[in-house]
């Protein structure tokens, strides 16, 4: 996904969200910095994550796209949290 308004970066990634279907695993907010993590299940395997990391004014969006079991889901969310 290419931005060229910063302004317009949520209403985008909102569409991306929608659009894939993405649902919230995550939400982690201190001192500053939020985190989100996305991801749509099929079948028991995660297919996509989206990690949404904001710092002040600063963002970086990653999207995963593979097969994930749950056990790797909760090694990832153990070095997240």
């Amino acid at each position: 996904m290419v931005c060229e308004d910063a302004k317009h970066l949520p209403v985008e990634v909102d569409a991306f969200i929608e659009h894939n279907e993405l649902e919230e695993l995550l939400s982690i907010s201190e001192n500053g910095e939020n985190i989100k993590i996305y991801a749509r299940e099929e079948q028991k395997v995660v297919r996509q994550f989206l990690v949404m990391i904001k710092e002040g004014q600063e963002q970086i969006w990653l999207h995963i796209k593979g097969k994930f079991s749950r056990k790797m889901i909760r090694e990832l969310m153990k070095t997240v949290v």
